[in-house]
């Protein structure tokens, strides 16, 4: 209203115009935006070095904690999930205490917030280093639906055509690789966890309270996270042995939506 008072002749904004002023980012911040992606990468390989050093899950919550806070005076962009095993099939787990097993898999998200941008960064990890097969394969399914969605973000796409495509492609594959080979699982949900994408802007969640987001054709400019997973209890025989998994599986990514298609600012994560 003041500006609009010293600038009469300047044309008022509607509630999406406002939007999209917001969240279509400029250099600047798509810059720093994409430096706590890169500081958030280098962290997350530090700790994967550090591993075999934690005793549980709180060890490795607090060295995240600590070693952004060493990058940024800001801080995290959120109070990250450390979750072993089962409890990473808990959306939003937060107790942080259980004891780190091997053989078990590490979900961990979090992000360091550069000024005001926050990376927002999922990786599973397998504790020992290695996957068991069963591991191996449901981390396949949905590292695919990540890369499929990764490769149709272009101006235009809604996030509801992403979220549709993602939780095809691994009921797809599930049925293709696992549930026709024998495999049995027991998920609370139904085919969809939660939606594979958010809009990130100068909040971790941005956009509108009520995401009707969702049906906006996204913009060069803008961000998005892209983040399908797996979670439940998964058995299967494979070769001859029996595996028997409670897990959660969440990879996630931050894209910057380009003229032509996207860029991926955590590509320097593994």
């Amino acid at each position: 209203a003041f500006i609009q008072a010293k600038q009469p002749n300047l044309k008022p904004l509607n509630c999406a115009e406002l939007l999209n002023y917001r969240l279509c980012l400029d250099e600047t911040d798509q810059a720093n935006l994409r430096q706590a992606n890169t500081i958030t990468a280098t962290i997350f390989k530090d700790c994967c070095s550090k591993l075999n050093q934690f005793s549980n899950e709180t060890d490795v919550a607090g060295f995240l904690k600590g070693a952004i806070v060493q990058h940024s005076w800001i801080g995290q962009s959120f109070p990250a999930i450390v979750a072993n095993g089962k409890n990473a099939a808990i959306l939003h787990y937060r107790q942080h205490n259980s004891p780190l097993e091997s053989g078990q898999l590490l979900l961990l998200d979090f992000g360091c917030r550069l000024h005001t941008m926050p990376a927002d960064i999922s990786r599973t990890v397998p504790i020992n280093g290695t996957f068991n097969p069963l591991q191996g394969l449901l981390y396949s399914i949905v590292l695919q639906a990540q890369e499929t969605v990764e490769a149709m973000v272009k101006p235009g796409i809604t996030i509801n055509d992403l979220n549709a495509r993602c939780w095809e492609i691994i009921e797809t594959a599930l049925e293709e690789k696992f549930f026709s080979q024998g495999g049995k699982a027991v998920r609370p949900y139904d085919h969809q966890p939660h939606n594979v994408s958010h809009l990130i802007g100068h909040m971790v969640h941005d956009g509108d309270a009520f995401r009707r987001y969702r049906n906006m054709p996204l913009q060069p400019g803008m961000v998005i996270s892209n983040e399908p997973g797996l979670y439940g209890q998964f058995s299967l025989t494979i070769d001859g042995t029996s595996y028997n998994e409670h897990l959660g599986i969440r990879i996630e990514d931050n894209l910057c939506v380009t003229p032509t298609g996207c860029t991926n600012l955590s590509a320097s994560c593994p």
